[in-house]
């Protein structure tokens, strides 16, 4: 019952399938990146690598899809839907990591790009805690807005890029943040969006509002 439950108010098939083509994507797109260069030379300029793009455009397609859909259920807000939008959350927020998986089989084991993902699953938390609160939009401009930032950031001043817990790449390939435990960011992050799906029931007064509009 649950499992089919699931399946009609949550849209995971084309969920599914969207992640795979955004690993194509990024297979094939593995060795560029963007170039961020707002303030300094080109040589301070970082990159944003094009699979932790496509990494966080696939968390905001997916966030999207994986909404709640059936309010008359769901709004009533038992222990059930609470696991149910939970669960759905982590999932979702485990598919973006497949095109980050896809690319780095195509990177250079110097470039260290396993650090995508942490970095990745840190945007994905970001992109579906602020789809619950104000909708998928909203999320996708927040976790776009943290990754383009934190390069206008580097940017500006490089020694950042050793703070940041986000990969982005210089001439030595990613670079690595210094702050003790940086890693545990990403952990942290994804159970708080998790536990934000919980106490929300997949969606805000306001997400379920803006979804109506859209649809």
């Amino acid at each position: 019952m649950a499992l089919s439950l699931l399946l009609r108010t949550r849209m995971i098939v084309p969920a599914l399938l969207v992640s795979v083509a955004a690993s194509v994507v990024a297979f094939l797109a593995a060795r560029y990146a963007i170039v961020v260069d707002v303030f300094g030379p080109a040589v301070r300029a970082p990159r944003v690598p094009v699979i932790e793009v496509v990494a966080v455009a696939t968390s905001v397609a997916v966030a999207w899809l994986l909404r709640p859909r059936f309010w008359e259920w769901e709004k009533l807000g038992g222990a059930h839907v609470r696991r149910l939008a939970a669960g759905t959350a982590l999932a979702g927020m485990l598919l973006p990591l497949l095109p980050v998986c896809a690319g780095v089989v195509r990177v250079p084991g110097d470039a260290r790009a396993w650090l995508l993902l942490p970095a990745v699953a840190l945007l994905s938390a970001v992109t579906f805690a602020g789809a619950a609160l104000a909708g998928p939009v909203f999320g996708g401009l927040l976790s776009a807005a943290v990754l383009f930032g934190g390069a206008v950031l580097v940017n500006l001043q490089p020694g950042a890029a050793h703070l940041l817990p986000i990969a982005y790449a210089t001439g030595r390939g990613l670079q690595v943040p210094l702050l003790p435990g940086w890693w545990l960011a990403a952990p942290v992050a994804v159970a708080l969006a998790v536990a934000v799906h919980a106490l929300t029931c997949g969606a805000s007064a306001r997400s379920r509002r803006l979804s109506r509009e859209d649809e």
